[in-house]
């Protein structure tokens, strides 16, 4: 399957664009809006044709669709954040972690990354609740790598390296967010553990 090529000429141009200035903006607020819309359309039909992957082979096609707007997504959200758009930073991360789970929910050290992003925003726009909610949901699903990682001996390097730094800063900031959470002591019992595997040496 491949997107529309209005689309995707319709990111890349958003991508060149200088948002930083108010006027463009303005000027740009309802194409931008609608071309936003139509990548989240396009996304559910990548979630409706990936077959439930990874549990069930996904079609070449799909995948490739899928990564493809998962870098157009992701650096979209960088464009937005370095032009200081928050609001379109945030739908941006949004879609850039519906892009992700869409295709590549297996793959943490790509998630943790789209999460965190979309979790940050929600701190800038003054929805701590909802930055909690994203940051608690990041924990769950990636609680479990350091016990995979507990039995060895050298330090968690790569893709697995990648996720566990995302689940510390997920939990560093629910702590920094809501410090007496009820789960504040497993948060920092969870930081003491990520200290002592990264203290190890790498093989």
């Amino acid at each position: 399957m491949q997107a529309d090529e209005r689309l995707i000429a319709g990111l890349k141009s958003m991508l060149v664009t200088d948002f930083s200035d108010p006027a463009t903006r303005e000027a740009q607020h309802d194409a931008v809006y609608e071309t936003l819309a139509a990548v989240d359309a396009h996304l559910n039909d990548i979630k409706d044709r990936a077959n439930g992957y990874p549990r069930a082979p996904i079609d070449g096609a799909v995948l490739f669709a899928g990564r493809r707007m998962i870098d157009l997504t992701e650096r979209l959200t960088l464009h937005f954040r370095a032009a200081g758009w928050l609001r379109k930073e945030f739908l941006a991360s949004w879609l850039w972690g519906k892009a992700t789970l869409a295709v590549c929910a297996h793959y943490h050290h790509m998630v943790g990354p789209a999460m965190l992003a979309c979790a940050d925003c929600h701190e800038r726009l003054g929805e701590p609740a909802e930055a909690i909610d994203r940051y608690e949901a990041e924990i769950d699903d990636f609680m479990w790598l350091l016990d995979a990682w507990a039995p060895e001996t050298a330090a968690p390097a790569g893709n697995d390296r990648v996720a566990i730094e995302c689940l510390g800063r997920a939990a560093e900031r629910v702590l920094a967010l809501d410090p007496a959470r009820a789960n504040a002591g497993e948060l920092r019992t969870a930081l003491s553990r990520i200290d002592r595997l990264f203290a190890r040496s790498v093989n």
